[in-house]
């Protein structure tokens, strides 16, 4: 039996990890969402409902749908199932201050490393704080 390709994947996954989180904090924080769930069902009504560029809600909505954050049909874009339950303000379930309430420790997380080697110790204040 052959032994299993070994490659890059699985390392390249999470050395861009990030950019997942900072997509889906970006489009809670404009409602993005929230938005579909009210009728924008293209780029150009995305820019409309949350005050962005054409270009910018071009790339959001891309990077959206690549991450199944959105999805397009006939009609247009809409919220998956998880999305529509918890993503969009005014749901009962609306998550979205719980799925946003770290972003303030993410750059510290960035300066681990700095933070290990800077010789002044291991503190008990989060990485962002």
């Amino acid at each position: 039996m052959a032994e299993p390709r070994v490659d890059t994947a699985r390392l390249q996954r999470m050395s861009r990890a990030y950019t997942e989180t900072a997509t889906l904090w970006a489009a809670i924080d404009l409602g993005l969402f929230t938005a579909v769930a009210n009728g924008a069902s293209d780029e150009a009504s995305v820019a409309e409902a949350i005050g962005i560029s054409l270009l910018d809600a071009e790339r959001l909505v891309v990077s959206c749908l690549t991450l199944d954050l959105l999805r397009h049909d006939e009609k247009g874009l809409r919220n998956p199932p998880d999305v529509a339950r918890f993503l969009v303000e005014g749901e009962g379930a609306y998550a979205g201050p719980w799925l946003t309430f770290t972003s303030s420790a993410a750059p510290g997380w960035f300066q681990l490393a700095e933070r290990m080697t800077s010789g002044e110790g291991p503190t008990t204040q989060p990485c962002g704080e």
